[in-house]
């Protein structure tokens, strides 16, 4: 398998959204620690779901971000960036979601 040959402006769409989910990386590990010092403070463990949900949100961008490298390695700038847009909006959405919609009794225990 050879090296993908990308535009400049190819290379600067994958570069800009890399850091976007690096961002997201980042927000769920802080997540992730603050839930643990939190639980430290309480005196509470967290539960299967707990760790479940955590660690999907560090993964998801992870994964997200090398399935939409995989799927749009052969496609022009032009058409990868509207699936790099959407791939990102999913991976805030997840993040919203176990930030928000997902309650603390189902995480600690």
């Amino acid at each position: 398998m050879g090296i993908v040959k990308r535009s400049v402006g190819g290379w600067v769409i994958v570069t800009v959204f890399a850091l976007l989910f690096a961002d997201d990386v980042w927000e769920a590990l802080g997540n992730f620690i603050g839930i643990n010092y939190q639980r430290l403070a309480l005196g509470l463990d967290l539960t299967g779901w707990g760790w479940a949900f955590l660690l999907f949100g560090i993964f998801v961008p992870v994964i997200l971000f090398f399935l939409v490298l995989f799927v749009t390695r052969k496609m022009p700038a032009w058409r990868s960036l509207p699936v790099f847009i959407v791939a990102v909006m999913i991976s805030a959405v997840i993040a919203l979601d176990i930030t928000l919609a997902v309650p603390y009794t189902l995480i600690l225990g």
